[in-house]
């Protein structure tokens, strides 16, 4: 595996763990800041439940990305599309994440996915 095909994935695996981090902490905020402000309770639970509607995709785009990146960094090349077509979402967040497009895209289509398997190289004269 090529070493800009392992950086990818790292990357991916760290944006993820970013993302994972950064819903936990609005989420935890904004509770946070509901028990100063003095607001009626059905205030706060519709505050949290609009909170909570948009952290389930946000939190499953999260765990895919997670999870091919994983899958890319134990070689299964299924895993190469996920992680371009979460490269290109990625290329909404700016500006880190239009870095991390723009190098997953320049490592993942400029190279070849893996090395040849050993068994595949087959010399030729013997």
């Amino acid at each position: 595996m090529n070493i800009h095909h392992r950086i990818v994935a790292v990357l991916h695996i760290l944006f993820a763990a970013a993302g994972f981090a950064l819903l936990a902490l609005v989420y935890v905020s904004v509770d946070f800041a509901f028990s100063f402000i003095a607001l009626s309770e059905e205030i706060r639970q519709v505050v949290m439940s609009i909170l909570s509607v948009l952290a389930v995709p946000l939190t499953a785009l999260c765990a895919g990305q997670l999870v091919a990146a994983l899958l890319y960094l134990n070689q299964r090349l299924g895993a190469r599309p996920w992680l371009i077509a979460f490269g290109a979402l990625q290329l909404l967040n700016l500006p880190f994440g239009t870095a991390l497009d723009v190098y997953t895209l320049w490592a993942l289509l400029a190279v070849p996915p893996l090395d040849p398997p050993a068994a595949a190289i087959v010399t030729s004269g013997t």
